[in-house]
């Protein structure tokens, strides 16, 4: 009997599998790609960026990359449980992707502010090499952070 059920299920999901994709689905996995090239450029342009902020290329690509996946963490975290209630999740997909593009197009410029602020702040700050990083880390997590989440 167990096994009847089990083979019963199996054969239901390869029926299911084999199905034709709804219609659109090609051009909602050409825009699925399109957000992951962005994302890999933008991650490009902020460790360039970010290099001309810490001056050092592993300080610029171990924060580009934590705030990134820590940005992606907390995003999925919050907005996953509400994705699962939402009406129409491609609209919604649709909408989140513009307001990441938007924020993209403004991180770089934030990026300079907080560059600007930290040569402001230098001269008060320069005893302490720990305050200094904490600053520039703190200031590129914000930019960047706010963009992911």
């Amino acid at each position: 009997m167990k096994r009847a059920r089990i083979a019963n299920t199996v054969r239901r999901q390869v029926e299911s599998a084999s199905a034709a994709p709804p219609p659109g689905f090609a051009r909602l996995q050409f825009c699925f790609f399109l957000s992951g090239a962005a994302g890999l450029i933008y991650q490009v342009a902020w460790t360039k960026s970010l290099g001309l902020l810490f001056g050092y290329t592993a300080y610029s690509m171990a924060t580009a990359i934590a705030v990134f996946m820590g940005g992606l963490a907390l995003g999925s975290y919050f907005i996953g449980k509400r994705s699962e209630s939402s009406g129409a999740p491609v609209r919604a997909y649709a909408w989140l992707e513009l307001g990441v593009g938007l924020t993209g197009a403004l991180s770089l410029a934030g990026l300079a502010l907080v560059r600007e602020v930290y040569l402001l702040l230098h001269p008060f700050m320069e005893a302490s090499k720990f305050l200094l990083l904490g600053f520039r880390v703190l200031g590129a997590a914000l930019v960047l952070g706010f963009r992911r989440f």
